[in-house]
């Protein structure tokens, strides 16, 4: 992704089914080094993961329950880990996680 010149950048993750974990209409940008995830759903569980896989599998999910908000410092691309995409799965429904990048300067 490229740098983004905005302090904060919103966008979401619409999880059309339960098993199937899709990437946020923007992705983390080069400069990202915390991201915001709101569950706006009021009553599934979302699962958040950087992954290659199709699905996110229960046991490597960092669950955020319904109405609930974690925030992740990721740090900007250069200290992150290549562990795949950032992806947004869920326990059931069709929920959307609403998320906000947070960027800094450095890449």
């Amino acid at each position: 992704m490229a740098l983004s010149n905005k302090t904060l950048v919103g966008t979401n993750a619409a999880v059309a089914s339960a098993g199937t974990a899709v990437t946020p209409t923007t992705a983390p940008f080069d400069n990202t080094h915390t991201i915001i995830v709101y569950n706006e759903d009021s009553s599934n569980t979302i699962y958040i993961a950087f992954t290659d896989d199709s699905s996110i599998p229960v046991a490597d999910a960092v669950f955020v329950p319904a109405g609930a908000t974690i925030t992740l410092a990721i740090g900007p691309k250069s200290a992150r880990p290549p562990v795949g995409a950032f992806k947004v799965d869920a326990s059931g429904g069709t929920p959307t996680a609403r998320i906000t990048y947070v960027n800094g300067t450095q890449t």
